[in-house]
């Protein structure tokens, strides 16, 4: 009789307890996801492992889309891929979802370095304009560009704004070497 006594086996992982039984051979039957009830062999089946690793990619990319509303950046893009990543996991299509949330976490990413590089575009830019003016350049052309950059930041054109920051550093880094080569022909004359 005690051959056809089944045990019951708590097993826990990481997230959840499943319940096994275990036969006479030791061995065990009737295991199921914790998740569903579906048969499975250990754990969760394919599809709630499918479901909780989307579930971990929606919430990574909400953080990062959280992260880049936080710093000031547009993140409307990757939000409302995320939104499709949503209403896809709920009605089952997990490929779709999966592929959604992808591409919504990179989105944000890629949207939050590029807001980040422009910011810093733009102070570098400032600081190379305050040294020309510093130096007695001429800077209004390179600050009408940094002007542009600024507009493309509210307008949210990251790249276009991190192309203008860029051109008016040089421009006001070339304004400055023309107005130093100046003045060293200048003193040069002088001393004669």
């Amino acid at each position: 009789m005690s051959a056809n006594i089944l045990y019951r086996i708590i097993h826990i992982d990481s997230y959840r307890c499943t319940v096994a039984e275990e036969g006479p051979e030791g061995g065990t039957e009737g295991r199921t996801c914790p998740a569903c009830g579906q048969a499975s062999q250990s754990g969760p089946c394919k599809a709630c492992s499918a479901k909780e690793r989307i579930e971990d990619l929606v919430a990574s990319a909400k953080r990062r889309i959280d992260e880049g509303w936080d710093r000031g950046a547009e993140m409307k893009g990757a939000s409302d891929l995320l939104t499709g990543a949503r209403l896809m996991l709920e009605a089952g299509c997990h490929d779709d979802a999966e592929q959604l949330a992808g591409a919504a976490n990179d989105l944000a990413m890629e949207t939050v370095t590029q807001f980040d590089a422009l910011v810093i575009g733009i102070m570098r830019s400032r600081r190379c304009i305050e040294e020309a003016n510093e130096a007695g350049s001429d800077t209004s052309e390179a600050e009408r560009v940094l002007e542009m950059a600024k507009r493309a930041l509210a307008e949210n054109n990251y790249r276009e704004g991190m192309a203008l920051a860029m051109k008016s550093r040089d421009m006001a880094t070339r304004e400055m070497r023309k107005y130093e080569s100046w003045r060293v022909e200048v003193g040069s004359w002088m001393k004669r």
